[in-house]
């Protein structure tokens, strides 16, 4: 049933009201939605928003204070692989963070470090919603940047994480530097380089490119100012440079330690005022400069160079053509000049010229002797496109050139070089003894490579073919050093080498030819091959022969890698005589017959080090010289060479000029040692450095002699003992027998001594320092001599005792025989006296300083008379 206090039903809600009382239902059914009016529901809504923003506000403000220094130094960290310290958040806003005082600091392992006073980062957060898209614009309040230079001459090590693979983010990021200062420690310097920069740059990067918006200008300490302005993009692989350069007064001495290579600037200034335009790497020929660059009074120190290098450089830069008005370098006796321009649509023309110069004056410069005088001189061409020049010119060496010994008519070497290869067109070369050196060669390598950064250059890996001919005059090529005997011709060596491979493999052959070799005593032929492949390096084929069958072979080698070289040589039946000089001085006659009958040797050693003190080696040789057999074995060690001999019925007065009586050698041993390096040098042997020791047996005259004598440290000590020994032979104008019957003597003082005594008789100072002991019985016809001397500190001792000895068979001008049937005689007083009177016996004034005294019985026709004379002081 109804009610009438009930309300009425309800319409649904898919129904709509009728408009007639629309407006009358509706404010009911929003009193009854959670019975709100509409002016509580605005104020309520109003309110709720308010407190979900302040509350989302604090929350992230919150945030930022608490967490986002820190979230920004671990994905700086993250990045660089380095500590990085974020200033806390001096101010916030939706927009914008500021940080206080950061920085990179110092490592353990790096001393660059990076403060920055404040860091302002302003962001827009509906492009990277919408867009992806990152940007950001960062003011840096006083930077102050430190770097250092390690060791190993390395800046600013940076170990960034590689990119990763995939799209690239869409960043535009505005950076602006405010009163930056820039610090440089150059290693093993003592002064710093400073800088005060200032500045902005921003970088953009799509899916494609990435281009760099810069200005940027720099004040340095030491004076000059640098200021860059301009736009590059880089895209996939091309890069395009759009700016203006300008340096003015920029002081270069204080830069030097910058450089990558060891040159001290001390004096030299910089300017240039440049609009640069580069299309792309690809179309070089499209760059465009345009203004001027000027170097200026420039003095370098180059390392192990005596004298400065002396620069002006003065371009001009003209859209697509650069003209060098000034290029001019020193360098000690070094002039070059360098003229020309360079098109980047034509290609470059420039000439090099290195003037005429002394080699001997670049071995002052290089403070090094060089086995090289005389002058060279270079002219160079330079052409062809800007992506391949060439480079082609001659080098030549007038008359007069000396290499060592060797003089030389004419040098000329042609060359031509791009940036894939290097190419000897011809070389020649006229010694002045006659003949030729030929030879031409190519060089392939990636010069182009290395000049862009593209893989760097190994010319040990480069492919090379080169090709040698020569044909030399032996024995004029030979004769500075070495004179041979008239008698030994020998004839034109030839030899043809060729290279293959690289440096770092080779394949190389050498092969010589001399097909004779004239001498007294037959023909000599040889020939050999050097190859060399990879590290090694052989001889192959390498002999002499003769044609008594006599040979001489070469074998080994060596091993580059091991640094090491080893030789063997054998020989047998080979005459030497012919190859002997002629004169080995006045005193010493040339053998006439030395035949090698059996030899060998064996020498290794360093190749990068080839000195004599670091070789080693052993020989032994077995001789005949004249009939006479000489077996020497030696060895080199340390510097040093050890030879044993032993000789057997070696015949020496044949090689003495001055003596005609015969002396042979029975049996005799000997050791000699003595340094290597003064006969390597061609320096004359120090005595003092010499240590000998003989013994031998010698047959004199009918008799025989013993021999020993010892020579160490420059003194020599030498001892013979001598019996039956005729002493006619040995004595001008004496017809008597005479005869040694037995003698000893002993001698002992410097070597030098000696020798300078036998150049300079009147030496008195050497002769004081020689000592000698002799004593001997002399026999004559029908009688005997016993004598004694002895010399010390420049003073004679002697005394005489005699038998029947007969004057005067040795005195022509007495008529009436004399005998001496016994008596007795001393001589006292310096030996200098004895040696001037011997010299000049007509000069009475030298007796002055000689005591003797003699006494005896003479038998004069038949009788008997007693003698007595006294020399006191040449009375």
């Amino acid at each position: 049933m109804s009610n009438s206090s009930s309300p009425p039903p309800l319409e649904p809600d898919n129904q709509p009201p009728s408009q007639s009382n629309g407006d009358r239902e509706s404010a009911p059914r929003s009193r009854r939605f959670l019975g709100l009016t509409p002016r509580k529901w605005a104020i309520y809504s109003g309110v709720a928003v308010t407190v979900l923003a302040v509350g989302g506000y604090f929350g992230l403000r919150y945030f930022v204070d608490e967490y986002l220094a820190e979230i920004v130094e671990g994905q700086l960290e993250n990045i660089i692989n380095r500590e990085v310290e974020m200033g806390e958040v001096k101010s916030f806003s939706l927009n914008r963070v500021v940080f206080g005082p950061s920085s990179l600091p110092r490592t353990s392992d790096s001393a660059d470090y990076l403060t920055i006073q404040e860091v302002s980062a302003g962001y827009r957060i509906l492009p990277f919603l919408w867009e992806r898209r990152l940007v950001l614009d960062i003011i840096a309040t006083d930077p102050e940047l430190y770097v250092a230079e390690n060791r190993e001459g390395a800046w600013l090590d940076l170990n960034l994480d590689e990119e990763e693979e995939g799209p690239r983010p869409k960043l535009d990021i505005k950076l602006t530097l405010v009163n930056g200062e820039a610090i440089a420690n150059p290693y093993r310097e003592n002064e710093l380089i400073t800088a005060e920069f200032a500045g902005n740059g921003r970088f953009v990067q799509n899916q494609e490119r990435r281009t760099f918006t810069y200005d940027v200008s720099a004040a340095l300490a030491s004076g000059g100012a640098i200021a860059l302005t301009g736009t590059t993009e880089l895209g996939e692989e091309d890069v395009s440079t759009l700016s203006e350069l300008q340096i003015a007064g920029l002081n270069l001495p204080p830069l030097s330690p910058l450089l990558p290579v060891e040159i001290a600037i001390t004096s030299g200034e910089l300017d240039a005022n440049l609009d640069i335009k580069l299309p792309s790497v690809e179309n070089l020929e499209q760059t465009r400069i345009d203004g001027r660059l000027d170097l200026r009074n420039v003095t370098a120190r180059l390392p192990q160079v005596a004298q400065p290098l002396r620069a002006n450089l003065g371009v001009d830069f003209r859209g697509e053509q650069t003209q060098i008005q000034t290029a001019q370098a020193n360098l000690g006796p070094l002039q070059a000049n360098l003229s020309g321009q360079v098109n980047w649509q034509s290609g470059y023309d420039l000439d090099i010229n290195l003037r005429r110069f002394s080699v001997e004056a670049i071995a002052n410069l290089l403070q090094r002797p060089l086995p090289l005088s005389g002058q060279l001189q270079a002219d160079l061409q330079v052409s062809g496109e800007v992506e391949d020049p060439l480079v082609q010119g001659n080098l030549s060496a007038a008359r007069g050139f000396w290499v060592d010994r060797l003089a030389f008519t004419g040098i000329n070497a042609n060359i031509s070089a791009s940036l894939s290869r290097l190419q000897l067109k011809s070389l020649r070369a006229i010694p002045a003894a006659g003949g030729q050196i030929q030879g031409e060669g190519l060089l392939l390598a990636d010069f182009r490579g290395a000049i862009w950064g593209e893989a760097p250059l190994d010319l040990t890996e480069a492919p090379a073919n080169f090709t040698l001919d020569a044909r030399l005059p032996v024995e004029e090529i030979l004769a500075p050093y070495y004179q041979l005997p008239a008698e030994a011709t020998l004839g034109t060596l030839t030899a043809q080498g060729e290279f293959q491979g690289t440096l770092a493999d080779p394949k190389a052959r050498l092969q010589w030819r001399l097909p004779a070799i004239g001498t007294t005593a037959g023909s000599l032929s040889g020939a050999g091959t050097v190859l060399a492949v990879g590290d090694r390096i052989a001889l192959e084929d390498t002999a002499l022969k003769s044609g008594e069958g006599g040979t001489l072979t070469l074998e080994g080698g060596a091993n580059l890698e091991q640094d090491r070289f080893l030789l063997d040589l054998r020989a047998n039946s080979l005459r030497l005589d012919p190859f002997l000089p002629a004169n080995f001085g006045p005193q010493v006659r040339s053998p006439e017959l030395v035949r090698l009958n059996q030899a060998r040797a064996r020498l290794s050693g360093k190749i990068a080090d080839f000195q004599a003190n670091r070789l080693e080696g052993a020989a032994q040789l077995n001789l005949t010289v004249d009939g006479g057999e000489v077996a020497l074995l030696s060895q080199l060690t340390q510097g040093r060479l050890v030879a044993e001999t032993e000789i057997e019925r070696l015949s020496v007065s044949p090689l003495l000029t001055a003596v005609d009586a015969p002396i042979q050698v029975t049996q005799g041993r000997a050791a000699i040692t003595v340094p290597v390096t003064p006969l390597f040098k061609g320096q004359s042997l120090p005595l003092e450095r010499i240590d000998a020791q003989v013994n031998a047996q010698l047959a004199i005259a009918q008799g025989a002699a013993r021999v020993a004598a010892r020579l160490q440290n420059g003194q020599l000590l030498a001892q013979t003992a001598a019996s039956n020994v005729a002493l006619t032979p040995f004595l001008p104008g004496v017809t008597q027998a005479i005869a040694l019957r037995n003698g000893r003597a002993s001698f002992s003082g410097p070597v030098a001594a000696l020798q300078s005594l036998l150049e300079n008789p009147e030496d008195s100072a050497s002769l004081n320092r020689l000592a000698l002991t002799a004593l001997g019985d002399v026999t004559v016809p029908g009688g005997v001599l016993r004598a004694g001397a002895q010399l010390n500190q420049g003073q004679v001792v002697a005394e005489a005792a005699t038998n029947n000895f007969p004057i005067s068979q040795f005195l022509p001008q007495i008529q009436q025989p004399i005998t001496v049937r016994s008596g007795r005689a001393n001589l006292s007083g310096p030996a200098q006296a004895l040696i001037e009177i011997a010299s000049n016996p007509q000069n009475p004034g030298n007796l002055t300083a000689l005591n003797a005294q003699a006494q005896g019985q003479l038998a004069i026709a038949g009788g008997t008379v007693g003698a007595a004379a006294r020399l006191n002081a040449g009375r």
